[in-house]
């Protein structure tokens, strides 16, 4: 059944330059702004992985609309910000030119050049496409992110003059963008590759603005696509909004500076009801905003969470999905069900519904790879939540990360995280105490994994060992390997036995002790509501 599209004449939001925005006081945009006490304010991000195509950017776009005019359309005024990565692949492939460019191999460099733009250019003549005989671009209704919203595809509003404009300009700027973010880098590379040394910081500055270009290709076309589907939409530059330590490639934001910006400029783009869409990844350093500064890993996902920060956001929702890859190629084809939001080791399938700050952060640092502490460090204070979704399935709520105090009961006992130390004698009344769990993860300390190997031990023992302690009810993760780091082993259990799977775990280490260790002991997490988080 094809998604139809009804005929709305809603006006889209001017484009406003890096420029305008960073002064932004618009008389329009004030007079709105303020936020409504019944708007709901979510920062939304989206990674390469759901901007590998045309569809799935039009699918994205959707998601986006969905909330941003659906909502608005029902009274509620959901007020949206969008961060995206650049699209699947580009990152890589301009990382790899990067490379080329210092080692001056003229023929990669020209190939990832013309992979990069014949990408993007083919995904803004898809999206922009006039209707051929008549017809609309439409979305099935079953994948549709919101049945009961009809949204207008651009060839259903525009005619085909006005698409091909938009396509000529917009190919245009893609060109005009790669000139100024990617050639001239490229050239000042070549350059400096023999005068200047690789750790230099200007050649740093060059490695940063074209590893953040891709992130700014892929909003300027989604962009675009929000406002020609009918939804208002504005493309902010973050170095416009965020401010760096200045240190390029492991860049650290000043949260404070940082919050007061997007606040300033953005908080009433989002009153007035634009969609706010910002390049994930990069900010501008404090002593020069106008030099781009790269974060770490997990770049795109803190962009969100300072964005949440500074809006004062109900929640930030990192989207996440499997992708489907061509075999010799790796290009990007289709997206393919996943996990949604954390799942528990035992069982792919089964959702964990919610997770502490500190939960998160023990379950990362020991191989889950859920959210680096980093990123939550912008939000952990104003206790914003984090929503880990999949974009595949929009419909399913995924994991949400709180605060310790904002864990419902039952959702406490969903999921507990012990660390097992050599660190005095077995706390029995700590093991005893912790509530009924699904998954038990212990994080065993290189000297357990030491006596174990010096004992040899093998996987197979231990699990024998735990299973003969506990009976039926425990599984042990068969992933786990003595000289793994991180040394993490999953336990998923009936929750009616958490407790007994971690008292036999226990005595299981220590069984197998040949001297080195004197005593374990086990602490449970999260940490009470009177301890500190993170």
């Amino acid at each position: 059944m094809a998604f139809r599209f009804l005929a709305r004449n809603q006006p889209a939001a001017r484009l406003l330059s890096p420029e305008r925005l960073g002064g932004l006081r618009v008389a329009a945009l004030s007079a709105s702004a303020g936020r409504s006490a019944a708007a709901h304010r979510e920062v939304m991000k989206f990674g390469g992985a759901s901007l590998g195509s045309a569809d799935a950017v039009h699918r994205v776009a959707m998601l986006v609309a969905a909330k941003a005019s659906g909502a608005a359309a029902a009274g509620s005024g959901d007020e949206i910000g969008v961060v995206l990565s650049a699209m699947y692949g580009v990152a890589e492939a301009l990382a790899e030119a990067s490379t080329a460019a210092r080692t001056r191999n003229f023929v990669l460099l020209r190939k990832l050049r013309n992979q990069i733009v014949a990408g993007h250019l083919e995904t803004i003549d898809a999206l922009f496409a006039p209707p051929a005989m008549g017809a609309t671009r439409v979305h099935a209704q079953g994948e549709s992110p919101n049945a009961a919203l009809d949204l207008q595809s651009p060839a259903a509003r525009m005619g085909r003059t006005e698409l091909d404009a938009l396509r000529t300009t917009l190919r245009s700027e893609v060109e005009q963008l790669m000139e100024r973010d990617f050639d001239t880098p490229v050239g000042a590379l070549f350059k400096e590759s023999f005068e200047t040394p690789g750790d230099a910081p200007a050649v740093k500055a060059q490695l940063d603005r074209m590893q953040s270009l891709g992130e700014r290709l892929s909003c300027l076309i989604f962009e675009k696509y929000l406002i020609a589907m009918g939804t208002s939409a504005v493309l902010a530059d973050p170095t416009g909004l965020i401010r760096t330590n200045g240190k390029y490639g492991a860049a650290l934001p000043d949260l404070e500076a940082s919050a007061a910006l997007i606040q300033a400029q953005l908080d009433s783009v989002l009153a007035a009801g634009s969609v706010a869409v910002v390049p994930g990844l990069y900010g501008g350093a404090v002593d020069n905003p106008a030099a781009i500064t790269t974060f770490n890993r997990g770049g795109s996902d803190l962009t969100a969470t300072l964005l949440g920060r500074g809006l004062g956001a109900d929640e930030v929702s990192l989207w996440r999905v499997e992708p489907v890859q061509e075999a010799e190629s790796g290009a990007f084809v289709d997206w393919a069900p996943g996990s949604v939001g954390v799942v528990h080791d035992g069982d792919a399938k089964t959702t964990i519904p919610v997770l502490t700050y500190n939960e998160a952060e023990v379950l990362t640092r020991y191989g889950k790879e859920i959210v680096d502490p980093q990123i939550v460090s912008p939000i952990e204070a104003k206790e914003i939540p984090i929503r880990i979704r999949n974009t595949l399935e929009p419909a399913r709520e995924g994991t949400t990360i709180v605060a310790a105090d904002d864990k419902p009961a039952a959702a406490a006992a969903a999921t507990t995280v012990v660390r097992v130390r050599n660190r005095g004698a077995l706390d029995a009344s700590a093991a005893a105490a912790l509530p009924p769990s699904r998954e038990v993860i212990a994080v065993v300390g290189d000297d357990i994994r030491a006596s174990l190997q010096d004992a040899q031990t093998d996987v197979a023992d231990l699990v024998a060992s735990v299973d003969s302690r506990l009976g039926d009810g425990a599984e042990l993760s068969a992933e786990w390997t003595l000289d793994a780091s991180p040394h993490a082993i999953p336990l998923t259990v009936e929750a009616s036995k958490a407790n007994d799977a971690i008292a036999a775990l226990t005595a299981t280490l220590a069984g197998v002790n040949t001297g080195a260790l004197t005593s374990i002991n086990v602490t449970p997490e999260p940490l009470t509501a009177s301890q500190p988080t993170l």
